[in-house]
């Protein structure tokens, strides 16, 4: 009877419908048919909810229909907002840029090399690379996507359906002077066909390689719309490979996606203001949370570098921490002036601390190098041709010293050769040639 008497208290909480507010509900969007066309269906937030006033379905926006970067679609009145303060927006495509896990869109996978098989090497211990591991090839590491170096072939995959024609963009960073890594990238279609023989028109010379003054790269291919496969193969030759070719992902971007119905957070170590369709980075000295709008400073006992997440206490100085600057010399004297090194993240005032030294004044000037005097700047000087110097006294000193004969005539008209020996017997013998 205990038991009834619960159910019929609870019974009504299921099954009698009230009347919901705006606010209970949420809105999404069916799948595009082949018009193009879908619906916007209301759904209650929660599903205790059991409301009498459900909106009808309506009908959506086009499949093709997009925001500008740095705005998003309201689904509930259907039209583009700006972004909030600490978020960022594409308009139609996604930014992928925090790689703490593997993004649904993305597949990893690493097998055996043929030759390896074959040749029955996999199980050379001797080899650093040897076997498939989970920590190599294509992998996650410090928010970022990384190729470490493996024996194995690493493919890295990613599975996009775009309702217009648009572009992924990979920023990346190779290994300088690699002559090992065998890289290649491939797109497909939903019919599983790549791209291969149409992949030069639809690479935009300007954007293929895009330049950024920097050891980082920007690649963009060009996708058709429909389902693209985009496919990262990197193998090596472990001859001559080294664990040094690294293969650095930090970001990609994908164009050609339906329009985005929320903005993303500003990753940590950056902010953005309202309407942005990217966040900007913190400072050295700064540091912000995951979607900040500002970033904040650092208290006075703490640094951190640029695009931090945190501010590490700052430790005591070292005698490293400094450095003498010699200034220029004026009359045969010169100062030495400590500076600390930049950024500055040590403290002086915490005990068992190393001081800057004492600067000096009026030092003597360091001699020059031989061959070189000093000028009236202060700076030395090469020795212009036919004049030499020890460096002492840092004089130029003029001097005939020959070692073409072909020129001595110009000095000496009539050379004359003497010789000084002595004979056997101990008789000095003297001969002059004219």
């Amino acid at each position: 009877m205990k038991f009834l008497l619960l159910f019929i208290l609870k019974l009504p909480i299921f099954c009698i419908a009230k009347h919901c507010a705006p606010s209970d509900f949420i809105y999404e969007y069916t799948k595009c048919d082949q018009n193009g066309e879908r619906w916007r269906i209301a759904v209650p937030k929660s599903h205790r909810l059991q409301c009498d006033n459900v909106p009808a379905p309506s009908v959506g926006l086009n499949c093709s229909f997009s925001c500008n970067a740095g705005q998003y679609v309201d689904l509930e009145t259907q039209v583009c907002r700006q972004c909030p303060p600490g978020t960022y927006s594409l308009g139609n495509g996604v930014r992928y840029e925090d790689f703490t896990t593997l993004p649904s869109v993305f597949s990893i996978e690493n097998f055996e090399d043929d030759v390896d098989q074959v040749l029955g090497q996999m199980n050379d211990n001797s080899n650093p690379f040897a076997g498939c591991s989970k920590e190599s090839g294509w992998v996650l590491q410090n928010s970022e996507l990384r190729y470490v170096p493996t024996t194995c072939i690493s493919k890295l995959s990613i599975s996009v359906h775009l309702i217009q024609k648009g572009y992924v963009e990979f920023f990346y960073k190779m290994p300088k002077n690699s002559r090992g890594l065998i890289s290649n990238l491939d797109v497909r279609n939903e019919q599983c066909e790549s791209y291969a023989n149409h992949l030069g028109p639809l690479i935009r010379p300007v954007d293929e390689e895009i330049n950024t003054a920097s050891d980082w790269k920007i690649k963009r291919i060009t996708l058709k719309s429909g389902q693209n496969l985009i496919t990262w193969t990197v193998a090596n030759n472990r001859e001559l490979t080294t664990l040094a070719d690294v293969i650095y992902v930090p970001k990609i971007d994908i164009v050609g996606l339906a329009f985005s119905s929320e903005c993303t957070r500003c990753p940590e170590g950056t902010f953005s203001g309202s309407g942005k369709k990217q966040c900007s980075s913190c400072g050295e000295g700064f540091y912000s949370l995951k979607g900040s709008s500002v970033c904040k400073k650092c208290a006075e006992h703490e640094y951190s570098g640029p695009r931090a997440s945190k501010c590490i206490t700052r430790p005591p100085c070292t005698s490293s921490d400094f450095y003498g600057e010699s200034q220029k010399c004026a009359q045969n004297r010169s100062n030495l002036i400590y500076k600390t090194v930049e950024p500055n993240v040590c403290r002086e005032d915490i005990e068992l601390s190393a001081r800057k030294p004492q600067n000096s004044f009026g030092r003597a000037c360091p001699k020059c190098s031989p061959g070189m005097q000093r000028g009236a700047d202060g700076n030395c000087q090469f020795c212009q041709q036919g004049e030499f110097s020890l460096g002492d006294g840092n004089k130029f000193i003029k001097t005939y010293n020959h070692e073409k004969f072909s020129n001595v005539k110009n000095v000496h008209q009539k050379p004359t050769l003497t010789m000084d020996s002595t004979t056997p017997d101990g008789i000095p013998y003297h001969q002059t040639w004219k």
